[in-house]
């Protein structure tokens, strides 16, 4: 799976490790792979519970996350 925005994270993290911030960069690659793996998983449980007619329509939900811009709003005052 390739989500957008994670193989900038990814390059991003090879040039950390190549300036020599090795700890750094096995942080945002580890990130990567989290969100990566949790963005799969949460389509497919959503797709399992019927809440989604597919994962794909799921894992554009939580890719939406990823740019501001496209976040769902959210009204304030909670409960």
């Amino acid at each position: 799976m390739n989500i957008k925005g994670i193989p900038k994270v990814r390059m991003q993290a090879k040039g950390l490790f190549h300036s020599g911030n090795v700890d750094a960069a096995q942080l945002l690659t580890d990130l990567a792979d989290a969100y990566e793996y949790l963005a799969a998983e949460y389509g497919r449980v959503m797709e399992l519970a019927g809440f989604s007619e597919s994962r794909e329509a799921c894992e554009k939900d939580a890719l939406a996350w990823l740019d501001p811009t496209n976040r769902p709003a959210v009204e304030e005052g909670g409960i």
